[in-house]
């Protein structure tokens, strides 16, 4: 994974990415970054941070349940991105 010049930020994707990994194991083809992080507009004190998960097939119930679990363990995890604008949509 390519690292941004913000450790808080390069701590919690390595976390999502790695726990992505677990719950999705081989479904999970990649984790890609978009918007102002990728583009070089990031505001560290007001911007969100934008992922698309691509997976190789649909996921199941039991995932969904295990990826929001996941989310919310991240946001205890990390609390000064759990104020952040978060929108999750799974299938």
């Amino acid at each position: 994974m390519h690292r941004t010049p913000y450790p808080d930020v390069n701590g919690l994707l390595d976390s999502l990415l790695s726990k992505m990994q677990y719950v999705l194991r081989e479904k999970l083809v990649g984790l890609y970054l978009y918007g102002s992080l990728a583009t070089g507009d990031f505001d560290h004190d007001v911007s969100d941070i934008d992922l698309l998960a691509a997976t190789a097939s649909d996921i199941s119930d039991s995932e969904v349940q295990a990826l929001r679990e996941m989310h919310a363990g991240l946001a205890r995890d990390y609390e000064s991105w759990d104020n952040a604008s978060t929108s999750i949509t799974y299938p």
